[in-house]
Parts: C-alpha cells; sequence; structure tokens
C-alpha cells in the first residue's frame, strides 16, 4: 500500500506490505486483504481474507506511539527505513 498526498502531488513515505494472517496471491479463492478508512479518517482499517481485522492509526502523532509499543524499544535505522522511509532521516522517536 501507499499513501499520497494528492494535494501536494507526492508519495508519503516508503510503500507498505499490509495483511492479516497468512495469505496466498496466487490462490483465486484467497482474496487481498481489504483495505478502508474509519469515517472519521483517524485510522486505516485491515479486513484480512480470515476475517481478522487491524486498525492502524493514520494520524503520524498516533502513529508512532504505536509503532514504539509494538516494537517495545526505539526502532533501529533499519526499520525506520522500512516502516518510515528514506525520505526522512532517522530519528529517535521512541523512549528508551
Amino acid at each position: 500500500m501507499t499513501l499520497f498526498d494528492t494535494v501536494a502531488g507526492r508519495r508519503l513515505g516508503a510503500a507498505w506490505t499490509v495483511t492479516t494472517g497468512t495469505f496466498d496471491p496466487y490462490a483465486m479463492d484467497d482474496p487481498m486483504p481489504a483495505l478502508a478508512f474509519t469515517a472519521d479518517g483517524s485510522l486505516l482499517r485491515v479486513i484480512g481474507h480470515d476475517g481478522t481485522f487491524q486498525d492502524l492509526p493514520a494520524d503520524p502523532a498516533r502513529a508512532v506511539p504505536a509503532a514504539c509499543e509494538r516494537a517495545g524499544r526505539r526502532l533501529t535505522q533499519e526499520e525506520w527505513r522500512e516502516h518510515v522511509g528514506a525520505d526522512l532521516d532517522y530519528q529517535e522517536v521512541c523512549p528508551a
């Protein structure tokens, strides 16, 4: 998945691979995950082919603490490039 700033006409960060559970892109009866923003635009809901779902914060001010909480530590520079992108310099955004 890739997010774009449609006003500025530029990509926002790196592309993400978004999935829940297992997924076989070559299986005709194994549909891709569904993606939708909540009505208020604060969350991106990812619904897997198996019915499981995950809510991801769309606001960077909420996404950063959520990423730090999941990691349970500071992000490495490699993780930063993978999840944030190379267009933003590495920052230590998670508490030690």
